[in-house]
């Protein structure tokens, strides 16, 4: 196996945290039947950016 470079990895961590995310949410709608706008509501979601956040600290 080919190791990944670390900038690869966090790339396709942070393109694939959202998708998880919202996987986690179906997840909990169908183990306890509770409404699926009110747990979106209530989770934090992973803003799906391609601004890294040292960017937004200094422009």
């Amino acid at each position: 196996m080919t190791p990944i470079p670390v900038r690869d990895a966090a790339r396709n961590y942070r393109q694939t945290l959202r998708q998880r995310q919202e996987r986690e949410a179906q997840t909990v709608v169908q183990l306890t039947g509770w409404d699926l706008q009110e747990i979106n509501r209530k989770i934090n979601f992973t803003p799906e950016t391609s601004v890294l956040w040292r960017r937004r600290l200094c422009p």
